[in-house]
């Protein structure tokens, strides 16, 4: 067995160290930097036997570890090799296996691990406000700045997010004049473009743990690395609950107001601390033409074509595959294509370029995707390569037949040689 990758990383909220929902507004800002910068669940290591290049490490006691996530060694040989992170392979209740080449032939314990972050940078954090650096995908820098719902009173679970190229760490604003204004200097959630994990306001349910939230909110995966960022969340039990949050490197056009990567989003057009009937499915289309749930820097972004400069979605309404799987005559085994996400100005429907990496589109219809209540999403598959493929229904109107998936495969988006 060879090592596995772990540049892209997979995160679900319910993992021991996280423990939380998509409603848990009180819990959310924590977790986003314990994915994105310091990690969690830090356990000590008893002892590690070593057979090849199969390692297991024993703890003395629960470790809490979960199979397919990245463990980070801090110190030791270990930490000298692929800079300490390596997947977890399988566990046991106080045992991890790992694939580690050269890996010596004795180790000693008594080292710490961690369930492994993004290695995004945090420049600045104050209250709700969190800036942090990820990377294009040629390393050049890139602020985002997330600002959290509070943890009381009546209000969304919700952040808006704003990607820029400059910004003052020493305020934790952004200064970019070519990215959208959403997000860039306010210091609690407003009104515009965000990631509303969910639209409910109950201040009893701000700090559910992930079993509390299961029934009404289902799981809160993450998918990521340096350079992307995906979250898969629901609104609620009922009524359309699925959302997919993502900022994503692109290859489009070379105009200067397009280099940045996408943000897809969705749009709150009522306070706060209101829940609205439109929040309930993410891709509900909006009135005003140059509105849109993704962009691209400050450029409104669709990702379908129209010949109408007024519709307002900006996804096709309708699933328009005419089956869910490929025939018989290709694959038996009920497989699915991801296809590259296509990017179009949103007013001229005119054709940008594509998404790199990271997230994909699928078209199943719904009597394929069994259930699609916010307990059984997101969901989760697999390639015949192994690569495990979470994957996320969402809706652009309110009945079954307006469905989309988007996958975030755990892979590489950046190949080196």
């Amino acid at each position: 067995m060879a090592m596995k990758q772990t540049q892209t990383k997979f995160f679900a909220f319910s993992d021991v160290g996280l423990d939380l929902a998509s409603i848990s507004r009180a819990r959310i800002p924590a977790a986003f930097k314990k994915v994105l910068n310091t990690g969690y669940n830090e356990q000590t290591v008893l002892s590690v036997s070593v057979t090849g290049n199969q390692v297991v490490f024993t703890y003395g006691g629960v470790h809490g570890y979960t199979e397919s996530r990245v463990l980070k060694v801090h110190s030791g040989p270990l930490s000298e090799i692929n800079a300490g992170e390596f997947h977890i392979d399988s566990v046991t209740v106080n045992t991890v296996t790992l694939t580690i080449d050269d890996a010596p032939a004795s180790i000693s314990g008594g080292f710490k691990t961690v369930v492994a972050p993004l290695g995004w940078d945090l420049v600045y954090e104050l209250d709700l406000v969190q800036l942090y650096k990820m990377r294009y995908l040629d390393e050049r820098e890139l602020y985002v700045r997330f600002v959290f719902s509070p943890a009381t009173g009546q209000h969304k679970s919700t952040s808006n997010v704003c990607v820029g190229k400059t910004a003052n760490e020493a305020t934790g604003e952004i200064t970019d004049p070519d990215t959208l204004d959403d997000g860039k200097t306010n210091i609690i959630p407003e009104i515009g473009l965000q990631w509303m994990f969910s639209q409910q306001v109950n201040a009893s349910d701000a700090n559910f743990t992930a079993a509390q939230g299961l029934a009404n909110y289902g799981n809160f995966f993450i998918v990521g690395s340096k350079y992307h960022l995906t979250c898969m969340s629901n609104g609620y039990a009922t009524n359309y609950p699925g959302r997919f949050f993502a900022i994503l490197p692109i290859h489009v056009f070379d105009f200067d107001a397009l280099d940045y990567p996408l943000i897809i989003g969705m749009r709150s057009t009522t306070v706060m601390n209101t829940i609205n009937s439109s929040d309930y499915y993410q891709f509900n289309g909006q009135s005003t033409p140059p509105t849109s749930h993704f962009y691209i820097g400050k450029i409104p972004v669709a990702l379908d074509p129209t010949s109408n400069a007024n519709a307002g979605d900006v996804i096709n309404g309708q699933t328009l595959a005419a089956a869910s799987f490929f025939p018989e005559s290709l694959d038996t085994f009920n497989t699915f294509a991801a296809a590259p996400i296509t990017l179009y100005e949103r007013t001229t429907r005119q054709f940008l370029g594509f998404v790199s990496g990271g997230a994909y589109r699928s078209e199943i219809l719904a009597a394929q995707l069994g259930a699609i209540g916010a307990v059984s999403l997101p969901k989760i598959t697999s390639d015949d390569y192994g690569v495990t493929i979470p994957y996320q229904v969402v809706w652009s109107h309110q009945v079954s037949g307006y469905i989309h998936v988007f996958t975030a495969p755990v892979e590489e988006i950046k190949i080196e040689s």
